[in-house]
């Protein structure tokens, strides 16, 4: 089984290999229900990989399955006259037109999914933010590009994850003169 799983890809995959008569066993069909857990049947196993069979295929006494996540509905999903707008009462932007309304209604709504998004806060905000024949993913993949964010589907979770890229906490408190020697020039 390889799981090609990468953070900056929100779609990924997973292919695995079979013996031939896995076909007597199981009916496999595109758009099957593939899950993929690490451990040994115990309450501390974990979800890797949660999707549906893109494709199959026999050859060399095997059977090969290619699988995509659940993110991949965003692939398949097209948005036609969906308008987010921060002016309008009702609207999921209304009133502060953050990303991570945007994102979150995007992937409740129309991809069928739950949403788990870090508050994109109102320091940069979407007044207008159309969605026009367009595919759902593209959408995500703006609001992601436009914060420097990223998102993802855990399957551990079944959600799918908006995040800021490279968060550290830290819980010195800095202060000009005591452990800041100079005032920073912020860009």
């Amino acid at each position: 089984c390889i799981i090609k799983e990468e953070f900056t890809v929100p779609v990924y995959t997973a292919e695995l290999a079979f013996v031939r008569n896995i076909t007597s066993a199981v009916t496999l069909t595109e758009g099957q229900l593939v899950e993929i857990w690490m451990g040994f049947t115990t309450s501390t196993d974990e979800k890797r990989f949660s999707g549906e069979l893109q494709t199959f295929v026999s050859e060399q006494g095997k059977v090969k399955v290619k699988a995509v996540n659940k993110m991949y509905r965003a692939v398949q999903t097209r948005l036609d006259a969906v308008k987010y707008q921060s002016d309008v009462a009702g609207n999921p932007a209304y009133p502060d037109g953050k990303y991570s309304a945007i994102f979150t209604d995007i992937i409740n709504t129309y991809i069928g999914l739950t949403a788990n998004a870090t508050d994109s806060g109102t320091l940069i905000t979407k007044d207008k933010f159309f969605c026009d024949n367009t595919p759902a993913s593209e959408r995500l993949d703006k609001l992601a590009t436009d914060l420097n964010w990223y998102y993802y589907y855990s399957a551990s979770a079944n959600q799918a994850i908006f995040r800021p890229k490279q968060t550290t906490v830290n819980t010195t408190i800095l202060t000009v003169g005591d452990n800041v020697v100079k005032i920073p020039k912020w860009e």
